[in-house]
């Protein structure tokens, strides 16, 4: 009874585990919830301790400590809003990819409303501890007249 007992609550548990789509979509909510709330510490903490982030026309940059001091070179702009048009991720093994589509309305330090659409280009590494991590992101986008 024992044995059965304990093959149970293994085979219980590993049906409770959310699925790996379902653990990068949370972790993508929590990325659009940071940048909706100009959180440049919690967006780097979602990247690998290798990950890179590329932006149009900028040099890439590498690891969560150089995407915080990057991403806080814009700590001058008010994010009025932040949303996302995600594709499901397409998990393979311990990696994932996706595309997503964005849209931000920002205010510049001059107070000038400005609209920008553009497109993410993601690739997830799932980490030693089971979290899944941004391995890359790559962003373009195009101002809204």
């Amino acid at each position: 009874m024992t044995r059965r007992c304990f093959a149970s609550c293994l085979l219980l548990s590993a049906c409770n585990r959310p699925s790996d789509e379902s653990q990068i979509e949370k972790q993508l909510e929590l990325r659009a919830t940071y940048v909706g709330s100009m959180n440049f510490f919690g967006q780097a903490s979602l990247f690998a301790e290798d990950g890179l982030l590329e932006v149009a026309g900028q040099p890439p940059v590498q690891g969560p400590k150089a995407i915080q001091q990057y991403l806080s070179t814009n700590s001058r702009f008010k994010v009025l809003d932040y949303s996302e048009d995600p594709q499901k991720p397409q998990v393979d093994g311990s990696k994932a990819a996706q595309t997503v589509i964005y849209q931000q309305h920002f205010r510049d330090p001059q107070g000038k409303s400005i609209e920008l659409n553009g497109k993410l280009i993601i690739s997830w590494s799932r980490s030693p501890e089971g979290r899944w991590l941004i391995q890359r992101l790559v962003t373009s986008s195009a101002l809204q007249p």
